[in-house]
């Protein structure tokens, strides 16, 4: 049975919220923009419910509105009992299109192959979604197109992940065809009570407690040519996303720390790899971070601590797995990392979170 929506005095505008410029821990809310209508359908006081988190129907008629990630996690919560509907986020996800990410969704469209279409997006997401890390990884005859939330503490992570997964397969039916469907879809999070909404929406097998929200599908899909490719528009693209890194610049270390989040599964997590990546001399690399206070080994550590924390929060994968995936050959190895972070054990830090917030 739905809850009645109990409003208080409605919350001053958030200081974080911007337009046109994605801060840190923020997305552009153009995703987002069936949200309203959504909560209209299911028969919501949708004025009242964004207003009690200071926001405003207004807000989410502009794209270039941009939202943190923990207010998004927050209004999911308040829709979702407001409604007595479990599944928001297959809801507002069925409506999302390539077009949805903005100027990013457009230099996809115009690139000339899928897989340059996929490298664009992991490579400028900062433009869209600084809350997450993307990442294109192929091998053998699959590849996985993964995406990682690295903020901590936000509410609703399932509901999140599934409006995250239909944009995958959105974007993917965009650059393929209307008929491609995923190997399988995994999810970072356990099965709802109720997984058929989810599991139509996504039309592919699904497998719940992964580490984060991947896509697997034929690598052959990567060579397919786009029909929509258009060399002007993917120049004007171009020089559009140019533009808005220049409203934001990030410090060589924010770049560091950005591209160690994509790397941090792998191997490759070294000074070399991140300085070939950035096109700098590793000398070079390690003289400027320097400048700044800081190293490839500290954010490496920086990374790998907030990385482990989120999975242990999670609670869907053993301490000694979380290790293995970070690249610690020996469970001891990552209980000492993990102690020089913290002060405490993986296990000891995981009995002191509370339980993951979820439908």
């Amino acid at each position: 049975m739905p809850m009645p929506l109990q409003v208080t005095e409605p919350a001053a505008p958030s200081p974080k919220r911007t337009r046109g410029v994605v801060v840190e821990g923020a997305i552009r809310i153009g995703p987002l923009m069936a949200w309203p209508q959504v909560l209209d359908e299911l028969g919501a006081r949708t004025d009242a419910l964004l207003a009690a988190e200071g926001w405003q129907r207004a807000d989410f008629e502009d794209p270039e509105s941009v939202i943190p990630i923990h207010d998004v996690g927050r209004m999911l919560r308040r829709g979702m009992e407001t409604t007595g509907c479990d599944h928001l986020g297959v809801l507002i996800g069925r409506r999302l299109s390539l077009s949805s990410l903005g100027a990013l969704g457009f230099l996809m469209q115009s690139s000339p192959t899928v897989a340059e279409a996929l490298q664009a997006l992991g490579r400028h997401l900062h433009v869209h979604d600084r809350a997450a890390v993307v990442t294109l990884e192929a091998g053998g005859a699959s590849c996985r197109l993964a995406y990682l939330i690295t903020v901590a503490d936000v509410d609703m992570l399932d509901q999140i992940y599934g409006v995250v997964a239909l944009a995958g397969v959105h974007i993917m039916q965009a650059l393929c065809g209307p008929g491609w469907q995923a190997q399988e879809v995994c999810l970072p999070f356990k099965p709802p009570r109720n997984a058929a909404p989810l599991r139509q929406a996504l039309g592919a097998p699904l497998r719940f407690g992964a580490q984060r929200m991947e896509l697997v599908f034929a690598a052959s899909d990567l060579a397919r040519p786009l029909a929509t490719a258009d060399a002007l528009l993917h120049r004007m693209m171009s020089e559009r996303i140019a533009e808005l890194e220049t409203m934001a610049p990030r410090s060589l270390a924010d770049e560091v720390r950005q591209l160690l989040r994509t790397l941090v599964f792998t191997a490759a997590c070294t000074p070399r790899i991140v300085g070939l990546r950035l096109g700098l001399h590793v000398r070079t690399l390690n003289r400027r971070l320097a400048e700044q206070a800081t190293s490839v080994g500290a954010l490496r550590d920086e990374v790998r601590r907030d990385t482990a924390c989120q999975l242990l929060a999670q609670g869907g994968q053993p301490a000694g797995e979380v290790g293995r995936l970070l690249g610690y050959s020996e469970p001891a190895a990552f209980t000492r990392a993990f102690r020089r972070w913290t002060g405490l054990g993986p296990a000891q830090w995981r009995a002191q979170q509370p339980m993951p917030r979820r439908a």
